[in-house]
């Protein structure tokens, strides 16, 4: 397990002897004290958590179709001419609410928002200030809905992750993260600010959440399907809300989306040169090479170019690569591979890049703990605040084949072979991928 708390080193000198005089003694006063050294150390935020792809069956299926025969007699579903496809997801799967006339067609989700920009509202019924109820310079209430981002210390499990959570301000708490001054005659409040001291007590990443609905976008509404291989599907509906068109007063326009509220609009697939991307996402505090590895079976007959810009038509000609979407957009093509020692031949490729870990300076937010007994130092923590940015990348594959009129021949001789073979090994692709830290040369 990572720690994920930085712990100063202390220096700590027993049985020093510390003379002062003073004028008022007849003699030298004599004490002794301890000396610690506040440090945090070299030690970083630590722990290991990647999002990884599902990656549907038949993804890195593909078809080679020198001559272009596909988008001539099937042009709606390989709309673009290649001469290699791959079945790709044109549109995600989608659902549709049944009830228009009632409701947007919109979905919804409940979350945290930021609203610092009312924390001193002067606008009734907006921001925090305008939520505490006060009587006598004392807080006797504060309205439900307003929350902070906090460390998440219930466990030593959290603290090693850098977890942090919601924390609803209350009448109990408020004082521990706020400064507050009131209005001359204690009926309410003057002005509210944020405390500058950073202690498991009183550190927040900075911010004040207030729940709210916000529109589910086209990819995360996909995020609540699954399909399976018959195209029926299961929809999830945890935190997917409709918003009512006509609400009266006060009334929530919100409600939870239940089954018979919506239609499935099943995924459209369509073929192109590029198979679905496969991203991985690096939540880890460390930086992550991602190493992709292509094998064709059976590739005998085939010959695998290193360019799509095909010279040699005496051969049925193909070209198939691993690619990445880094800005260094690198690309590597599957090449025959001979092993000295056995002779033995391999149709393969092999891409690696990297994915940095998250920018800590500005992600991490360090607060103090008490003092340890036994060092009489401080142990400091460290949380990642809620907004922090993770990197990611992905891998897809890409490829063409030689649609030349002169190598059309080579094409009808590899084609024949497989017909008339009573055992046609056909070409079949495997796809592997690995994630690790990254290792500096």
């Amino acid at each position: 397990m990572y720690r994920i708390f930085k712990k100063l080193s202390a220096l700590i000198c027993a049985n020093v002897f510390i003379f002062m005089s003073f004028s008022v003694y007849a003699a030298p006063f004599e004490a002794e004290g301890d000396i610690s050294i506040e440090n945090q150390g070299n030690d970083n935020l630590k722990f290991d958590k990647l999002v990884v792809p599902t990656v549907d069956e038949g993804t890195y299926n593909f078809t080679l179709d020198p001559q272009g025969l596909l988008n001539t007699y099937n042009p709606e579903e390989y709309d673009t001419p290649q001469t290699m496809y791959f079945k790709t997801k044109n549109s995600p799967a989608s659902i549709e609410i049944v009830d228009s006339s009632a409701y947007e067609a919109d979905f919804y989700y409940k979350t945290k928002v930021n609203d610092d920009a009312h924390l001193n509202s002067l606008e009734a019924g907006k921001g925090l200030k305008n939520a505490v109820k006060v009587v006598d310079c004392a807080i006797v209430d504060v309205e439900e809905g307003f929350y902070l981002w906090v460390p998440d210390a219930s466990s030593e499990e959290k603290i090693a992750e850098g977890a942090g959570r919601f924390q609803s301000i209350t009448k109990d708490n408020i004082n521990n993260y706020y400064d507050i001054v009131y209005t001359s005659d204690g009926a309410a409040i003057d002005s509210i600010s944020a405390v500058s001291s950073k202690t498991l007590a009183t550190v927040t990443d900075g911010h004040i959440y207030k729940e709210d609905y916000l529109k589910i976008d086209t990819d995360h509404i996909a995020d609540h399907i699954i399909l399976n291989e018959d195209d029926s599907a299961i929809v999830e509906f945890k935190n997917i809300y409709k918003k009512k068109k006509d609400v009266v007063g006060n009334d929530n326009p919100y409600s939870e989306v239940k089954e018979d509220d919506i239609t499935l609009i099943p995924p459209t697939n369509h073929f192109t040169n590029k198979s679905n991307k496969a991203t991985i996402i690096n939540k880890s505090s460390v930086d992550k090479t991602v190493r992709v590895k292509v094998n064709i079976i059976n590739g005998d007959g085939l010959h695998f170019a290193d360019s799509s810009n095909f010279s040699d038509h005496s051969k049925p000609s193909v070209y198939l690569a691993i690619a990445d979407d880094t800005p260094a957009a690198n690309e590597k093509p599957v090449l025959k591979q001979t092993d000295k020692n056995t002779g033995i031949e391999t149709f393969t490729a092999t891409l690696e890049f990297d994915i940095e870990k998250p920018d800590f300076a500005s992600s991490a937010i360090t607060y103090m703990m008490d003092k340890e007994d036994s060092s009489n130092e401080h142990r400091f923590l460290s949380y990642l605040k809620k907004d922090i940015q993770y990197n990611k990348a992905g891998f897809f594959l890409t490829g063409a084949t030689d649609g030349a009129e002169e190598a059309q021949e080579a094409w009808d001789m590899y084609a024949h072979k497989l017909r008339i073979s009573k055992n046609p090994a056909k070409p079949s692709i495997e796809v592997i991928y690995e994630v690790v830290d990254k290792t500096t040369p």
